[in-house]
């Protein structure tokens, strides 16, 4: 019986033994599969996304958030998935596969209908807005060669009527929204540039436009009040940005040929002619000189001084 229960105990502390040989391995690896890996997140210009989420995908528990600088700190398995998610941005998934540094980049998602945009005094949903909310670029502007704004933006927008007003040096187009609404009998929209209202849309340098936004429904046009009654036009300038100095150019050119010169009388073809036509209003009578001609162009005939 004592022999018994001293082979079970041998057994037992064999088999504890071979467990122990078993479990220190897999533990070491455990412990040494786990390393910091850091990196930067930034969109596709190479500016740095703040607050972009980074997450091991088969631990959602294990991730962080990017810094001011786009940067990232993370404790993570030697092999895995990264996933990154940032709103207004398509997600990704990378694989860690034994590298310690990522250098990431998330492309703009065009699709994010469902993002909430401030219009006036409330928030609604991008794609409730579509309709009554919409940007123009300024390089689809630009390439009407004209320095007028409102030509520039003609058929840039549904619902946005330019119409030439004059044809003079400071003429400028005629801006309606939707038709013609008026409270205090005036047709124009308010066009604010930067949160200040400017008193015409050719005040700003096309040049300095970085985007134009048009105002078409009542929610959106709120916060201005009465005045916005025929529509807002929203005109946001460029900024300067860090990195190498950049110099855009944008230029014009046309070429005009003549087909032919205007066939015209010389000095002495011209003074027959204004005889003839006396001659054709007095029945047919041939006039003194005296009579079809003034003092000054008879001294000019006799002196033979004529203009071209």
């Amino acid at each position: 019986m004592q022999l018994a229960n001293r082979s079970r105990l041998l057994i037992l502390l064999s088999f504890l033994a071979v467990m122990a040989t078993w479990c220190t391995p897999a533990f070491a690896q455990q412990s040494s599969g786990t390393r910091t890996i850091s990196g930067v997140v930034t969109d596709l210009a190479g500016e740095p996304l703040i607050g972009a989420n980074i997450i091991v995908k088969d631990d959602p528990s294990n991730g962080t958030i990017t810094d001011f600088d786009g940067n990232f700190t993370l404790q993570a398995p030697a092999q895995g998935t990264l996933q990154i998610f940032y709103i207004g941005y398509q997600a990704q998934e990378i694989a860690i596969a034994g590298k310690s540094v990522f250098q990431i980049q998330l492309s703009e998602d065009s699709n994010t209908l469902d993002d909430i945009v401030v219009v006036g005094y409330g928030v609604m949903r991008k794609s409730d807005v579509i309709s009554s909310v919409t940007t123009i670029k300024a390089d689809k502007m630009t390439k009407a060669a004209t320095l007028d704004v409102g030509e520039m933006l003609r058929g840039r927008a549904a619902g946005l009527q330019i119409t030439i007003a004059n044809a003079g040096p400071d003429g400028s187009s005629n801006i309606q929204i939707r038709g013609t609404n008026s409270i205090s009998g005036g047709t124009d929209p308010i066009v604010v540039a930067d949160g200040v209202v400017v008193g015409s849309i050719n005040d700003v340098n096309p040049n300095d436009i970085a985007s134009v936004e048009v105002l078409k429904d009542a929610a959106a046009q709120a916060i201005y009040g009465a005045r916005a009654a025929n529509g807002v036009i929203l005109i946001t300038t460029k900024r300067g940005s860090t990195g190498a100095a950049r110099v855009n150019y944008q230029g014009y050119y046309g070429i005009q040929n003549v087909n032919r010169n205007f066939d015209v009388y010389t000095p002495e073809e011209f003074v027959q002619y204004k005889r003839e036509a006396y001659r054709t209003t007095n029945n047919n009578q041939y006039g003194e000189d005296t009579d079809v001609f003034s003092q000054l162009e008879l001294e000019s005939i006799r002196n033979g001084q004529f203009i071209d």
